[in-house]
C-alpha cells in the first residue's frame, strides 16, 4: 500500500514537470519568435536607413557635379552647365541648377538607393574671376560722359614715356589707341573734339551716343555680362584682428608740409595757398583730401604710394604731383559710397594733372577743365568735361591684388521633398 502511494506521488510529479517543460518550451519559442519578428524589422530598418544614407551621398554626388560644372562654366556632359544625372555605386542620382540673378543659383539633387529617394537644396554664390583694380582702361558702373573736346588714348610706361606723335582726322594729337573706356550702362559723348582712341563698350542691352561729330575710332558693341566691382581691397592698412585701421596707416609724421595745411584728428587733409604736401611710400588712410588756392600734393621718389581715401578726395584747386610719371607708384583707393553720403567723389581739373590709378567703385569720378591724367580709373561712374584727356597707362594693368579664378561659394543647404520632377528616378 505503501509503495502504490509513493508510485502515485511520482507520476504526479513527472506528471507536472512535463506540463511545466511544454509551457517553458511554448514561451521559448513565443519568446524566439518574437525575438526573430524584432530581427527582421530591426533589419528592415537598418537596411533602410543604410539605404537612406546612400541616396543623400548620391544626391550630394549630383551637388558636386552641379557645382564643379557652374564654377568652370564647362559642362562634362550633354544636358547643361549645372545640370547632371547617372548612375553611381549601384545607385542614381538627377541633379538641376535654376539661375537667381548674376551671381546665385539654386541646385536641387534627387539621389536612389533601392527603394529609398532623397533629395537637397542648395543656393551658391559664384564669384567670377576679377581683373586687377586697374584692369580697365577709364570705367563707371552707372554711366560715362565725355564732352568739350574729352579724349582718351593710350600709352606704356615701361616702355617709353607718353608722347603723342600721331594725329587723327580731327586734328587730335594721340599716342595710340588703347583708350577703352567703359560701363555697365550708357556712354555719352559730345562735341567735334570729343575722341575716343580705343573701344567704348556700353552696358548689356546699352549703347554709346555720339553727338556734335564725336568719334570712337574702336569698337562700340555692348558687353555680354556686367562687370563686377569688388570693394577696394583694404587689407593693406587694416588690423587683421581688430579690422580697425592700423596706427601706422594715420602715422602722419613722416609726412613734409610747407605751407598753409590743416591735417584734423579725424584724417581730413585740407591745403591752401600754395601750400605742399610730400607724402612717402607706403600705405596711408586718410578721411578726405581737399586741395585749394593752388596748393600741391606731391609724392616721394622710392616707391608707390597707395592712398585709402575714406570720403572726397578733390584736388580740382591743385596740383598732384607724381615726379617718377608711373601711374602705378600712385594708387588711390576710395572707400565711400555716394549712394550713403553724396559728398563721397573724386574731383580733378586743370592743373591738377597726376599719373595715377583710381578704383573707387562707389563713388563718382570727375575731371574738368583741360587736366590729364596718366593712369586709369575705376568709378562709379565718370564725367569728363571741358576737354579733358585721360591716358591709359598699360602697365599699370597688373598692379593690384587680382583674383584670377571663379569661387564659389554656398549660401544654403536643407533636406527637402523629392520633387515631382525627380519622382520617376
Amino acid at each position: 500500500m505503501r509503495r502504490a502511494n509513493i508510485n502515485n506521488k511520482r507520476g504526479r510529479e513527472r506528471g507536472s514537470s512535463l506540463v511545466m517543460a511544454l509551457i517553458l518550451t511554448t514561451i521559448s519559442l513565443a519568446l524566439s519568435g518574437a525575438a526573430m519578428v524584432t530581427l527582421t524589422a530591426r533589419s528592415a530598418y537598418v537596411r533602410s536607413s543604410i539605404d537612406g544614407t546612400r541616396a543623400l551621398l548620391l544626391a550630394e554626388s549630383g551637388l558636386a557635379i552641379a557645382r564643379s560644372e557652374l564654377l568652370s562654366n564647362v559642362d562634362s556632359g550633354t544636358d547643361g552647365i549645372g545640370d547632371a544625372g547617372g548612375s553611381f555605386a549601384g545607385g542614381k542620382y538627377l541633379t538641376t541648377s535654376a539661375k537667381l540673378d548674376a551671381t546665385h543659383y539654386k541646385i536641387i539633387s534627387t539621389g536612389r538607393f533601392d527603394l529609398r529617394r532623397t533629395s537637397v537644396e542648395s543656393v551658391v554664390e559664384i564669384l567670377p574671376a576679377s581683373a586687377g583694380p586697374f584692369s580697365y582702361g577709364f570705367f563707371g558702373s552707372q554711366f560715362v560722359t565725355f564732352s568739350g573736346g574729352a579724349m582718351s588714348d593710350a600709352f606704356n610706361s615701361s616702355v617709353a614715356p607718353y608722347v603723342a606723335l600721331n594725329t587723327d582726322a580731327n586734328g587730335t594729337l594721340y599716342d595710340f589707341t588703347g583708350g577703352d573706356i567703359g560701363s555697365n550702362s550708357t556712354i555719352t559723348m559730345n562735341g567735334a573734339k570729343t575722341v575716343v582712341h580705343g573701344n567704348a563698350a556700353p552696358g548689356v542691352a546699352s549703347s554709346v551716343t555720339t553727338n556734335g561729330g564725336s568719334k570712337v575710332y574702336g569698337q562700340t558693341t555692348p558687353a555680354k555680362a556686367p562687370v563686377l566691382l569688388a570693394n577696394p581691397d583694404a587689407g593693406p592698412i587694416l588690423d587683421p584682428v581688430t579690422g580697425k585701421v592700423k596706427a601706422s596707416a594715420m602715422d602722419y609724421s613722416t609726412f613734409v608740409k610747407v605751407g598753409n595745411i590743416t591735417i584734423s584728428a579725424s584724417g581730413d587733409f585740407s591745403l591752401t595757398a600754395h601750400a605742399v604736401l610730400t607724402i612717402p611710400p607706403g600705405d596711408w588712410w586718410i578721411n578726405s583730401m581737399s586741395l585749394t588756392g593752388n596748393s600741391t600734393l606731391q609724392i616721394s621718389a622710392g616707391g608707390a604710394v597707395r592712398i585709402y581715401c575714406a570720403h572726397a578726395f578733390d584736388t580740382s584747386g591743385g596740383g598732384l604731383l607724381n615726379p617718377s610719371l608711373l601711374a602705378k607708384n600712385l594708387q588711390i583707393y576710395g572707400l565711400g559710397d555716394a549712394s550713403v553720403n553724396s559728398g563721397d567723389i573724386i574731383k580733378m581739373s586743370g592743373g591738377s594733372n597726376m599719373y595715377a590709378g583710381v578704383y573707387a567703385p562707389k563713388m563718382p569720378f570727375t575731371v574738368t577743365g583741360g587736366g590729364d591724367l596718366w593712369g586709369a580709373v575705376t568709378a562709379a561712374s565718370i564725367t569728363n568735361t571741358g576737354g579733358s584727356r585721360l591716358h591709359h597707362d598699360i602697365d599699370i594693368k597688373g598692379v593690384g591684388n587680382t583674383n584670377t579664378k571663379s569661387t564659389l561659394k554656398q549660401i544654403s543647404w536643407r533636406r527637402i521633398a523629392v520633387p515631382a520632377a525627380s519622382a520617376s528616378l
